[in-house]
């Protein structure tokens, strides 16, 4: 749904579809918009949609708030309307119209949607009419109904006027305001002093005016003015993160009028997290933030603590670790991790950050921690999960499972192989190395070919290794190479050449690893030349990473076989 998304790559998206459908055929087409949609969606009807059975508490709450929100008056008590401008209203908007998507679809009317903005198309007119009044159906069982001044059939000429434009500029003032600085800022200028503001022409000027010193001065006057267009005022800022004077306007803007609103305050929080700031200028905001978020209460203004959080995080101020371990709500807790940078991901401030998340009910933050510190490579040995952790994730994250094998888990689900689930007393004090190895392998399969190769093969040398340890332990009269000398260790190459009695008993796993070995060895992620050939390198195909998984597959069951045998 467009909510996800940058909306001008939506809207975009939305003006191709139109161009699509003309350059096919239908030439047809008629503009329909829905007059006041979101004033008229039926509180009663989006009850039914949004709880359908279930959740009484919840979705008397969310009547009550709807019938507040939704006037201007609080004691008004209106039974339709949603807020505008708000993200969680653009999710409602999209659900209350998804009936009639359906239904349109079901029936084969050819269309496009962006919000309550419908364009039709058919072959000719009669085929758009149809469309036309089985949508007016819809939308009147829903309580909708079209803005007649918008409303039109017609037969289209060219792409763009089937498209259409802005119904509040012409074509002329659409070109003016790409190019010409003072009349971009003089329309958004009356675009706020209109009554109500004008938020479409505001969303439209910001969106498709190149940034200029005109209109940063007409946002920076209105930051605290308008909240509803929080949002848009910081989208266009963030256009200009390197600029220091803009972020110093906006925290001085925050400070001298601290808006009353909740997720306002957030917004232009995390606006200044994205700007490039002097070392001194930052620390001194940081203060300011680390102040903010003390005085706090636990319960109140959530999006300013998430806006505080990411831009402590973003300032690398490790300071801030103690009060997201104890940060009482669980998503921004979630959201304000993933907003950590490598340097506190470091630090000794971070485990203990996550010896304190270990102990919470919902150990959703303890994952993400742990996360953290896999990607960046921080070993997570000596982090002991809680007693309680019935379900085993944490343990097994941490690669410490009591009776899930996380190897074990990993080649059976990647390779389709029977289990074995005693990796680890096969690996021994090798087995957490192996183990993040074969993670990385894992989670690359699909995302970089050559990575993967990579990986598995450094999996392979270590189970390799100690494949033939067990083999000289256990056989004593085995043929098998020295994996050390004293010049140091011994090539896997070198090894997989000459296996000797683990070659003759397992051939399966010895020519798979040797069939991988050599690809990795000619891949330009290990060297920019094969070292026999001087050939250059080149990347691992998806051809050949489906015959080396398969070659995998059969030697990793055969050493099942054999490990069973003799470990």
């Amino acid at each position: 749904m467009f909510l996800f998304e940058d909306w001008r790559q939506s809207h975009a998206a939305f003006r191709r579809s139109i161009t699509t459908y003309f350059d096919a055929g239908y030439e047809w087409v008629a503009h329909y918009d829905i007059a006041a949609f979101y004033g008229s969606i039926d509180h009663r009807r989006l009850d039914q949609l949004l709880f359908p059975s279930g959740y009484e508490n919840f979705r008397s709450l969310v009547s009550e708030c709807l019938a507040i929100w939704s006037s201007s008056s609080p004691h008004a008590g209106l039974s339709h309307g949603i807020p505008q401008h708000l993200n969680a209203s653009a999710l409602v908007a999209e659900l209350y119209l998804q009936h009639i998507d359906e239904q349109l679809v079901s029936s084969g009317v050819t269309y496009v949607r962006y919000v309550d903005d419908f364009r039709l198309f058919g072959r000719s007119r009669e085929q758009v009419l149809e469309a036309v009044l089985l949508l007016t159906s819809l939308c009147q069982s829903a309580g909708l109904v079209p803005q007649t001044a918008k409303y039109k059939i017609f037969r289209a000429a060219s792409a763009d006027e089937a498209r259409g434009g802005s119904a509040s500029l012409s074509a002329s003032d659409r070109h003016r305001m790409r190019v010409d600085a003072m009349t971009a800022a003089q329309r958004l200028r009356q675009a706020l002093s209109s009554t109500p503001a004008d938020g479409a022409m505001v969303r439209f000027v910001l969106g498709s005016a190149t940034p200029n010193p005109n209109i940063t001065a007409v946002v920076l006057e209105n930051l605290a003015g308008f909240p509803d267009l929080a949002d848009e005022f910081a989208a266009y800022l963030g256009q200009l993160s390197s600029d220091a004077v803009i972020a110093r306007s906006v925290y001085e803007n925050c400070l001298a009028v601290p808006s009353p609103y909740d997720y306002v305050e957030g917004v232009y929080w995390r606006l200044l997290s994205t700007f490039t700031l002097s070392t001194e200028t930052r620390a001194s905001m940081a203060r300011e933030a680390l102040t903010r978020l003390r005085q706090s209460g636990a319960a109140r203004r959530p999006a300013s603590r998430l806006g505080w959080y990411q831009f402590l995080c973003n300032s690398n101020n490790c300071s801030v670790l103690p009060l997201i371990a104890r940060e009482p709500s669980t998503l921004i807790q979630m959201l304000a991790i993933s907003a950590i940078r490598p340097k506190c991901v470091r630090t000794r401030a971070y485990r203990q950050m996550l010896d304190r998340l270990m102990v919470r009910a919902d150990y959703e933050p303890a994952l993400m921690a742990i996360a953290g510190m896999l990607s960046e490579g921080v070993p997570v040995t000596g982090t002991v999960p809680p007693a309680e952790d019935v379900s085993g994730v944490l343990a097994n994250t941490l690669g410490l499972p009591n009776s899930i094998d996380s190897v074990d888990e990993m080649l059976r689900r990647r390779y389709g192989m029977a289990g074995y689930g005693a990796w680890q007393s096969f690996l021994t004090d090798d087995y957490d190395h192996a183990r993040m190895v074969l993670f990385w392998a894992d989670r690359s399969y699909s995302e970089d070919r050559n990575a993967w190769v990579n990986y598995t093969d450094t999996f392979n040398d270590i189970v390799f290794r100690k494949l033939i340890q067990v083999f000289s332990a256990k056989l004593p009269t085995a043929n098998v190479p020295a994996v050390r000398t004293k010049k140091g260790l011994v090539d896997l190459g070198f090894l997989l050449n000459n296996a000797g009695d683990v070659a003759l008993k397992q051939p399966s796993l010895v020519a798979a690893f040797q069939a991988l070995h050599k690809v990795r060895s000619r891949s330009p992620a290990s060297h920019a030349y094969e070292k026999r050939t001087a050939e250059q390198t080149r990347v691992v195909t998806g051809k050949e990473q489906h015959r080396l998984r398969r070659m995998l597959a059969k030697g990793y069951a055969e050493l099942i076989v054999v490990l069973r045998a003799i470990v």
